[in-house]
């Protein structure tokens, strides 16, 4: 819930300060018309902030009370019950050496999962239901529009999604040319050698075609070709390449940039 910015009054301020060394934010809040964060500001400008977190006097029935709430609650959970802030809670349990236990989560969440917010003393406005429950709809039409998209894409066969998938493939690949390949593109320019560039051959997509040669040349850039998963499918690519009658060679990114002129020369057996 938000509120107007109206200037604090001298009343307000009083009970500001009677009340910040016992309540949480939260509950301050609504009892001045404020926001929690306005709440905090205030209280940083009143000089109350810094003695917040070490006013709290602790019963023995309460200390014994978070032995037993703390290792299953949220800090949240905790500050609504003791009053408290989070961080007073956190410097409480250090003290007497309490943990969450291993299967601990936390209850605010599990319950605002579950819809419950009155069990963790929550309520949602009107209009919070409304924009949650158009929100919601919202979600499972397109959970709903997902899952039939899916139910239509595994119906169709390989061919099929290829022919899909392609064009897209390829318009990308067109759109990406990188550095290297740019220089690789200049000197066969320079040399007047007939060539398709982003050329597909099957599955794969060849960075440069030189059909005189029935040649292939590939632009490696070093950090991306040096990984393994790359390497691998770098090699299953050459491989079937190949095995269509095409000749292959890979020009390392530092190779290009060293003498890019020598590189492509060599590339083209010249």
């Amino acid at each position: 819930m938000s509120y107007p910015r109206i200037p604090w009054t001298k009343e307000e301020e009083c009970l500001l300060k009677k009340l910040y060394n016992t309540e949480a934010y939260e509950q301050i809040a609504g009892k001045l018309g404020k926001t929690a964060h306005g709440v905090k500001k205030k209280a940083v400008a009143l000089g109350l902030h810094e003695k917040k977190h070490s006013y709290k006097f602790w019963t023995g029935l309460e200390e014994e009370k978070l032995k037993i709430l703390y290792p299953d609650n949220s800090n949240v959970d905790l500050a609504l019950v003791f009053s408290v802030t989070q961080q007073a809670i956190q410097g409480k349990a250090r003290k007497l050496g309490l943990q969450k236990s291993k299967n601990f989560r936390p209850r605010i969440m599990s319950e605002i999962m579950k819809g419950n917010q009155r069990a963790i003393g929550l309520k949602h406005s009107e209009q919070t239901k409304k924009v949650m429950s158009q929100k919601l709809k919202e979600f499972r039409a397109k959970s709903e529009t997902k899952r039939k998209y899916r139910e239509w894409w595994d119906n169709l066969t390989e061919e099929e999604q290829r022919k899909i998938v392609e064009p897209a493939q390829d318009a990308m690949a067109k759109t990406k040319e990188t550095s290297i390949e740019r220089m690789v593109a200049e000197i066969l320019q320079l040399l007047n050698i007939e060539y398709e560039q982003e050329k597909r051959i099957g599955k794969y997509i060849a960075d440069f075609y030189i059909p005189a040669q029935n040649l292939i040349i590939e632009c490696d850039g070093d950090y991306w070709h040096s990984l393994p998963d790359v390497k691998k499918r770098d090699k299953q690519k050459d491989k079937y390449l190949r095995k269509q009658g095409y000749t292959v060679k890979r020009l390392p990114e530092k190779v290009i940039k060293n003498d890019k002129h020598t590189a492509v020369k060599q590339a083209l057996g010249s």
